[in-house]
């Protein structure tokens, strides 16, 4: 689902998501998210992915900074709660970060609309 890169900047300037890779941890629409360092490489490329306007990409590009024998993301993610609601698929290997606009408030499917802009 592609994201205008003005949504994507007013919600990184509002914090509603986050990165912190020297952490481990990703803030995503509420959802605080610690993640291992396997889990840490592919991160980092969906969230590169969503900042350029979150287009589905391949697995292979999600897993290409990460330095392990497995050649599915779902390996990497089993048993994480962010496996198929924060990062979902197409079913034909490509993947991308859910936004989860409906969880803020003053949106009727924000999922699919841009923020709204306060009146001048």
């Amino acid at each position: 689902m592609y994201i205008p890169r003005d949504v994507i900047a007013r919600i990184l300037e509002e914090r509603v998501v986050a990165f912190e890779p020297e952490e481990g941890i990703a803030l995503w629409f509420g959802a605080v998210i610690t993640l291992s360092s396997a889990q840490l490489a592919c991160w980092q490329v969906l969230w590169e992915n969503f900042l350029k306007g979150n287009l589905p990409i391949s697995q292979a590009r999600v897993l290409s900074r990460w330095r392990g024998e497995s050649t599915q993301v779902a390996d990497l993610f089993k048993r994480h709660p962010v496996w198929r609601t924060i990062i979902v698929g197409d079913g034909k290997g490509r993947l991308w970060l859910r936004p989860m606009f409906y969880r803020l408030p003053g949106y009727a499917d924000a999922s699919l609309s841009p923020m709204p802009t306060a009146p001048q």
